[in-house]
């Protein structure tokens, strides 16, 4: 099923944190929800931004694989095409749920995903990405960038 104006979530077992992706304007946000109702969104673009601060996702589904709930989505902008998937797993002994972020562009200006700060959020990164903190938290990809395929990936947990 895809979704076009409605929330998809995806919790954690434990309850410690949920993301949601709701359709606002042109494309889905998310936000991640602690237990207490506190939340932190992504920080997104406009339709007229080719390169937004997060992947423009126009399209999204919750799909069930091997025995879990999964979050696929695409998007574009400009000449460039997003994919997105956001699963349930484990980052060493914490539940956690895990981002796979995929851009495919000739020439990206810039590429990243773009979240508010929050202390309450744990964020760890894969070999290929990394991460700042200034007034953001943005996780980018590392290397070359021109005419391929690049990919950023991330797991985000509740801080104990």
């Amino acid at each position: 099923m895809t979704a076009t104006t409605s929330t998809l979530r995806l919790s954690l077992p434990d309850g410690s944190l949920h993301v949601d992706f709701v359709w606002q304007q042109d494309r889905f946000v998310h936000e991640f929800v602690l237990p207490d109702g506190s939340r932190v969104a992504s920080v997104e673009g406009t339709a007229s931004q080719p390169w937004p601060p997060s992947p423009p996702l126009q399209q999204l589904s919750r799909e069930l694989i091997n025995d879990a709930y999964a979050i696929l989505g695409v998007g574009a902008a400009g000449q460039s095409h997003w994919s997105i998937s956001v699963e349930i797993s484990q980052y060493g002994q914490r539940p956690a749920l895990k981002f796979d972020v995929a851009c495919r562009s000739a020439t990206p200006q810039w590429l990243g995903s773009t979240y508010q700060l929050s202390n309450q959020l744990r964020w760890d990164v894969a070999a290929d990405s990394t991460i700042g903190e200034n007034d953001l938290c943005v996780v980018q990809p590392t290397g070359e960038r021109a005419g391929k395929t690049l990919r950023w990936g991330y797991w985000v947990s509740a801080k104990q």
